[in-house]
């Protein structure tokens, strides 16, 4: 039995944040659509969709991927943007301004089409794509494969385009089909890999990216420094997976991070998924040895792995402290512990906070509960993130809660740390919240 006791007990004792009369309605799910969460939807291959929402600044919209008995609707706010036979989460820009969805629908028994939805219209044309990117002017990144056909639990892509805007690339033999591409933090530049003459090329730059040099090996993760002028990536070495057949990394392989000529992790079992602080200072990574994976600084000594599953870390404004999730007794598969767009566990396991600095032993905020997302932290270093509690979620926000919700999503801090802002689904509701801090 999980031990959540004293966990429960710290919290009720805890003050609760103040809720705010700004607090506000946005939409209610249509009773035709089932419950939010995991379900499987008839039409493509019985797939698994996770529904998920997001929310815009000051509760501008909410968009999620609503699911019916054979089909899935793009929402946004009370509006249907779009039905099709899969609908998958929405993506968001940094600034939360512009949101985008993929979606797809099985045309006969061969053929595809796929499409792109944003708030203001549905762009079409497309027979296979794959991950969509947005940046802060609602530019939207993607690659697509002109030639796609299904078969019964096969997709073949052969050649394939970027399209980034309005332009398209040239034609080449493969390119990611799990992964979107990748914007740098002020959206001007764009990374991502394709395959040219059974080689594969990072491609980088503004607008339309060009190749660069050919790549040694596979690269998976690809993270842009703050500026936008230096990049560091997930090597992966013993490729088993040639020709472009896959880049997921699921056989067989060792990782590690390259940043300019410096190679991060070699001395672990795996290392890999960058992330730079914000203020371009720090460089963190994850790795395993073996049995689990831990996070490290660049330029620090790997800690010791206690087993588990790590999440992504969250900086403070220095950047010289994070905050990060731990997940043990999960059955994440291990090809996923690396990837940014991991799947959703098929069970929560157990989760734990932990706060630590470069060098530093870590801090344990939280020692067990159901489930750990959205950690942040304000601009005078608090600490929010969102917990479930038997089955139940709360915002907490410097050992302060919220009321309980369905679900909540990412918090949003004022520029002065006195109030936070974030989106739940209560019941068939979502509302945007407002908590004064003080």
């Amino acid at each position: 039995m999980r031990v959540v006791i004293v966990v429960i007990a710290l919290l009720l004792v805890g003050a609760a944040v103040a809720q705010d009369a700004r607090d506000r309605k946005l939409a209610t799910i249509p009773e035709k659509f089932g419950d939010f969460g995991f379900r499987g939807v008839a039409g493509f291959d019985a797939e698994l969709v996770w529904p998920r929402f997001v929310f815009g600044p000051g509760g501008s919209y909410v968009a999620y991927n609503a699911v019916g008995t054979d089909s899935c609707t793009a929402m946004c706010n009370d509006e249907e943007l779009g039905t099709f036979s899969r609908v998958e989460s929405p993506v968001v820009d940094p600034t939360g301004q512009h949101f985008a969805f993929r979606c797809w629908n099985r045309k006969g028994k061969t053929g595809l089409e796929a499409f792109v939805v944003t708030r203001d219209r549905v762009h079409d044309g497309f027979r296979w794509i794959g991950p969509v990117a947005v940046n802060q002017e609602g530019v939207l990144a993607f690659w697509e494969w002109p030639q796609a056909t299904a078969g019964v639990g096969v997709l073949r892509r052969g050649a394939a385009k970027l399209r980034v805007g309005k332009k398209r690339s040239r034609r080449f033999e493969a390119a990611p089909y799990e992964d979107p591409p990748v914007f740098a933090p002020d959206g001007e530049q764009l990374a991502t890999l394709a395959m040219r003459k059974k080689r594969w090329l990072l491609l980088r730059g503004r607008g339309m990216p060009k190749a660069q040099k050919p790549l040694e090996h596979t690269v998976e993760e690809i993270e842009f420094s703050p500026d936008g002028l230096q990049v560091a990536y997930t090597m992966l070495v013993e490729d088993q997976v040639k020709m472009g057949a896959t880049l997921d990394g699921r056989l067989g392989a060792k990782r590690y991070v390259l940043y300019g000529e410096e190679k991060l992790g070699l001395d672990a079992v795996e290392a890999a998924a960058p992330r730079f602080g914000p203020k371009g200072e720090h460089l963190v990574f994850r790795y395993s040895r073996g049995r689990g994976t831990a996070i490290a600084f660049r330029g620090e000594e790997l800690p010791a792995v206690e087993g588990g599953f790590v999440g992504e870390p969250a900086f403070d404004r220095s950047g010289a402290t994070i905050a990060y999730a731990k997940m043990r007794d999960c059955d994440l598969p291990r090809w996923a512990w690396f990837r940014r767009r991991w799947p959703m566990p098929l069970n929560s396991g157990v989760w734990s906070l932990h706060k630590r600095t470069k060098n530093g032993k870590p801090e344990t905020i939280v020692d067990a509960c159901d489930w750990i997302a959205h950690v942040t932290f304000g601009p005078n270093g608090e600490l929010a993130y969102a917990q479930m509690l038997r089955g139940k979620w709360f915002l907490v926000v410097d050992g302060r809660r919220s009321e309980a919700c369905k679900a909540v999503g990412r918090p949003w801090w004022s520029a002065d740390g006195k109030r936070v802002e974030f989106g739940a689904l209560r019941g068939r509701e979502f509302w945007w919240k407002v908590f004064e801090l003080e």
